[in-house]
């Protein structure tokens, strides 16, 4: 994208935030959502107080409310899990795995003993003796059948690991020994059945503490049960499993051998694993939803109850029902008390925007700007007012000079928006801004009428102060001045809130003093902020483009110095017609010296700037001259963006001739083309009318002051015609039908340019050098110069109508920029 798309998205955005009236309503909701969310506290009371403080004020009771007496509940909830029964659960299918793993253990060296013998057996003679015919030699035969001890040892890793336990090279061969017979494998299942179920504990220690109150036993598997255990001795411990074990193998093992005794208790031993563990997880979230059923342990403060004497110390009791009151109160008021407050905002916004804000002719120019301006000055004021107090009940702020919130309020520099507000927009605007802020500002205080007066006064007093400030110095002066009167203020409201201590009084007048200069800083610093964002011009801004040495005034005396002095002419004539009626005379001077500043484009094709005797509109068509005349309001526009003039001046350019007609070249081609074929917005300006009572003052100073310079024989008679006639064809013409001229203002205007242009265009004495001398007699009017009277009557006035006629029929023009007219020898001061 390049810079001239840039710069038209941007103007595309900017005129639709600054004409579309949704934009208001934006504004308003967010004015309302910032003020209710962000800015505006709880009106719950914060009673931020800790343990050994003293109390500042009596606080009783402002409803019935509850305590929880936490050690109480604690203490409960310690009952409930001091007697809530431990779970254990209980693996029956452990037994059944462990048999399992032994018969797939010594099913491993088994293997090798039936496949020796299959091949002994394959590779007997035919007509040898079965195994079921043998006799006596029996035990001999399956002796000499069995596998060598080399063979079954290769098997021992793999039967370890399939039992899960190690056997050992000397108790492997034990097992060889008896050819790892099923009595072997029945006796070790029978032990470990006997064993486990009668249950096996880790730790019977443990279990044996949950005696008193038993145990829930629950069965894991499909089907889980539960069943509440007393009796916990029955239960065997890991430490009594090998008693237990060699107890039982003395029953199912009697006439085995010692050695393959005590391998078969031991093998059962290490395959023993506890059945019943604790499960925590489970007896933790019992005892949590059991502890969360009970109710905590509360009792009732009632309504009125003096909770805190003003002098007294903190203690715990006191501690604990002070942030029980803070906590259920905010608890139980905070939905209500935010809807009340964007109700309350809302409500106060909308009635002072409608009734007075709304069509106030301040607002009207630039309405959504202006409105987006006065938002932007709120948001900030306000944010400035809740960062400074973050609570209007906090009594312990560590701030310098003990301040507490009772006087915290004094040393806001609250007025500083007033004052930015009246700088701007003016006085009357700043009390309906201040009266929003006083209500907003107070009500982050929690409503104390103390602190809205002072915000209000202060406010008020500073904005008036500011009004019509046209220097620099206005804001240091403006700050001291409102020191000595919030002093003032602060003295009273000290007086009425009976705090006479001399101690508080001085704190209180030096925060107000504070205050008071702070707020001018800070108007200071945002001024030319707020000029660069908003465009908006001071009057300290107007003064500095009053300077005729600024770089735009110096370009016009060089480059267009007929124009340069038709422009100065035209500000005299507009600073008293302005001053006549009330407006600002140093806004309207200046929009006068900058009106036409966009003849620099071609200065030349302006009769003022002619010196030559050419003129250009000769050579180009009544059409083409029209179109030139008009592009010097564009041109002024754009050069006052260049030049960053504000966007006063740049109305004051744009409206300057309103959508007037230029008349003169409009009826030179009527008289080439025939009234048919011309169109009249063609000889247009394209607008819009005046806005404002000083942009209008400024077309008719340059309308009157360019007829005038055509005016023969200018008497004050003829001057008074002349100027009442001009004003009265633009009034018909509707040029000043969308600003708040009235006819009294216009009586007014009309006298007021009647005196100036009377003094500017006086007879002289003529003095001689010689005595003998006869005066000179006045020649009579030629033709030709009626003529050209008679012309510039039909221009009405229009600057361009009169100033851009041929060149040689404005030489015998009287006022016209020529040679002849500058020494004019009847004395008349042009």
């Amino acid at each position: 994208m390049n810079k001239n798309e840039t710069d038209k998205t941007i103007q595309n955005i900017t005129s639709l935030v600054m004409t579309q009236p949704f934009v208001l309503w934006g504004i308003l909701i967010f004015i309302i959502l910032f003020s209710t969310f962000i800015l505006y506290p709880d009106r719950t009371a914060n009673y931020d107080y800790k343990l050994g403080d003293i109390a500042e004020r009596d606080i009783k009771a402002p409803r019935d409310f509850f305590i929880e007496d936490a050690a109480a509940t604690l203490q409960n909830r310690q009952q409930v899990a001091d007697s809530f029964q431990s779970i254990y659960d209980y693996d029956p299918n452990m037994s059944s795995q462990l048999s399992d793993r032994v018969e797939q253990a010594f099913a491993i060296p088994r293997r090798l003993f039936s496949t020796d013998r299959e091949q002994k057996e394959g590779q007997a003679p035919a007509g040898a003796e079965s195994p079921e015919s043998s006799t006596g030699a029996e035990s001999e035969k399956s002796e000499s059948l069995k596998p060598t001890i080399e063979m079954v040892m290769v098997t021992l890793e793999e039967f370890e690991n399939a039992l899960g336990i190690t056997v050992g090279e000397r108790g492997y061969s034990t097992l060889y020994k008896y050819n790892f017979s099923n009595e072997i494998t029945d006796s070790i299942k029978s032990i470990i059945s006997k064993i486990l179920k009668n249950g096996v504990v880790a730790n019977k220690e443990l279990l044996l503490k949950e005696e008193k109150k038993g145990i829930i036993l629950r069965s894991i598997g499909t089907i889980s049960t539960e069943r509440l255990v007393e009796n916990l001795r029955v239960f065997y411990g890991l430490d009594e499993v090998r008693a237990y074990v060699r107890a039982a193998s003395e029953e199912l093992v009697k006439n085995s051998n010692k050695t393959l005794k005590a391998l078969i208790i031991d093998i059962s031993h290490q395959l023993i694993l506890p059945n019943i563990t604790m499960n925590r997880s489970e007896t933790e979230k019992r005892i949590l939803e059991a502890q969360s059923e009970l109710k905590p342990v509360l009792y009732q403060i009632k309504q009125g109850e003096m909770i805190l004497r003003e002098g007294e110390r903190v203690d715990e009791t006191k501690l604990l029902k002070l942030k029980a009151l803070s906590s259920q109160s905010a608890a139980k008021d905070m939905l209500m008390t935010r809807v009340g407050a964007a109700l309350m905002i809302f409500f106060s916004l909308l009635v002072i925007y409608i009734v007075l804000i709304k069509n106030h002719k301040t607002i009207r120019r630039n309405h959504n700007k202006n409105i987006l301006f006065l938002a932007l000055m709120l948001i900030i004021f306000l944010s400035i007012i809740k960062i400074s107090a973050p609570s209007g009940y906090t009594n312990n702020l560590n701030l310098p000079l003990d301040i507490t919130s009772d006087s915290l309020f004094l040393l806001l520099p609250l007025a500083a928006g007033a004052m930015t507000v009246s700088l701007f927009l003016g006085f009357e605007i700043s009390i309906y801004f201040t009266l929003i802020l006083s209500i907003l500002g107070a009500t982050i205080f929690s409503i104390r009428v103390e602190v809205f007066v002072f915000f209000l006064l202060s406010s008020i007093t500073g904005a008036f102060w500011m009004q019509h400030c046209r220097e620099r110095k206005i804001f240091i002066t403006t700050g001291f001045k409102l020191a000595l009167f919030n002093s003032a203020v602060a003295t009273a409201l000290s007086i009425y809130s009976s705090e006479i201590n001399m101690a508080t009084l001085a704190k209180n007048i030096l925060l107000a003093a504070s205050s008071g200069i702070t707020s001018g800083i800070i108007t200071a610093g945002l001024t030319p902020v707020i000029e660069l964002i908003f465009s908006y011009t001071t009057d300290i801004k107007f003064l500095e483009l009053s300077n005729l040495d600024q770089p735009m005034m110096k370009r016009l005396m060089i480059e267009a110095p007929g124009t340069y002095n038709h422009s100065v002419i035209v500000a005299n004539l507009a600073e008293a017609a302005a001053s006549a009626i009330g407006v600002s005379a140093l806004r309207t001077r200046v929009g006068a010296f900058y009106h036409d500043i966009g003849k620099l484009d071609k200065p030349l094709y302006f009769i003022e700037n002619q010196t030559d005797g050419k003129n250009r509109h000769d050579k180009i068509s009544p059409s083409m001259s029209a179109l030139v005349l008009i592009q010097h309001v564009k041109k002024g526009v754009e050069f006052a963006k260049e030049y960053k003039l504000g966007q006063d001046i740049s109305d004051a350019i744009q409206q300057h001739h309103g959508t007037s007609l230029i008349k003169y070249f409009y009826n030179k081609s009527v008289k080439i083309h025939g009234e048919d074929a011309v169109k009249e917005s063609d000889f247009r300006y394209p607008g819009p009318k005046p806005q404002s009572r000083e942009s209008a003052i400024v077309m008719l100073a340059d309308v009157v002051e360019a007829a005038l310079r055509t005016l023969e024989r200018p008497t004050p008679a003829r001057i008074q015609g002349r100027i009442q006639e001009l004003i009265n064809a633009i009034f018909l013409d509707g040029q000043l039908e969308e600003c708040d001229l009235t006819l009294k203002d216009l009586h007014q205007i009309s006298n007021s340019f009647n005196k100036i242009l009377t003094g500017l265009y006086h007879h002289r004495i003529e003095y001689n050098d010689k005595l003998d001398v006869k005066k000179e007699t006045k020649p009579k009017e030629t033709p030709k110069e009626v003529k050209q009277q008679e012309s510039a009557k039909e221009s009405n006035g229009t600057t361009e109508d009169t100033n851009t006629k041929p060149a040689e029929d404005s030489k015998n023009i009287k006022g016209a920029d020529t040679p002849e007219n500058r020494a004019d020898s009847k004395g008349f001061r042009i």
